[in-house]
């Protein structure tokens, strides 16, 4: 802890900050996310409508994880079971390129991708997808260059300019995909809106009794 308190301060932290700063909890404030309720949607009509869907995600640690939190809540909370990608870092590019896309239509047919780590910046192939009935959602914090327009939701605060700048932009992946499964502000979250929220909470439960 003592060597992690002095990194703080060499990172600028104020000393009353420095608790707050190894203890950090993500405010309700810093919900709703951009597009959250369209992504939510969009999962809700898959769930109806028992559709395939791939998550997408990076190869690296914030990309792995991501992939894990989602296929855990499709697994636990909904009755849906995604297929799921990871690029090779040897031999394969980072985000979803064209070639990762033809792949992934081919082996697994989905109505829906979910690009979790990655795709802001999948324009060409989130738009190919789409010209075959394939639905993108995006949940992802990189920069934006060359923004995917036609994703049926861009979760990423940096893609929004309302957020581009807030606390919302330093989120990891990993942080903004539950933001679009948890209870959003004054709307419902993906989970409330199954109406398995509770179920969820009270396995838990006994599990731990």
């Amino acid at each position: 802890m003592a060597v992690v308190s002095r990194y703080a301060r060499r990172r600028g932290i104020a000393p009353a900050k420095i608790r707050e700063y190894l203890n950090p909890k993500l405010h309700p404030s810093r919900y709703p996310l951009p597009d959250a309720g369209k992504a939510s949607a969009r999962l809700l009509a898959a769930s109806q409508n028992q559709e395939r869907i791939v998550i997408f995600g990076d190869y690296d640690a914030d990309g792995i994880t991501s992939v894990s939190i989602l296929l855990r809540f499709f697994h636990e909370c909904t009755s849906l079971r995604p297929d799921w990608k990871l690029p090779n870092r040897q031999t394969d590019h980072y985000d979803l390129d064209l070639v990762a896309a033809e792949k992934m239509l081919a082996e697994f047919q989905p109505t829906l991708v979910i690009c979790i780590d990655n795709g802001t910046n999948a324009a060409e192939s989130v738009a190919w997808l789409r010209s075959r009935g394939v639905d993108t959602i995006v949940v992802d914090h990189h920069p934006c260059t060359t923004l995917a327009t036609t994703a049926v939701a861009m979760v990423n605060p940096k893609a929004h300019q309302a957020t581009a700048t807030g606390d919302l932009a330093d989120l990891c992946a990993g942080r903004v995909g539950p933001g679009v499964l948890r209870p959003s502000g004054p709307g419902l979250g993906l989970c409330q809106t199954l109406g398995l929220h509770h179920r969820h909470n009270d396995r838990r439960h006994r599990h731990a009794g």
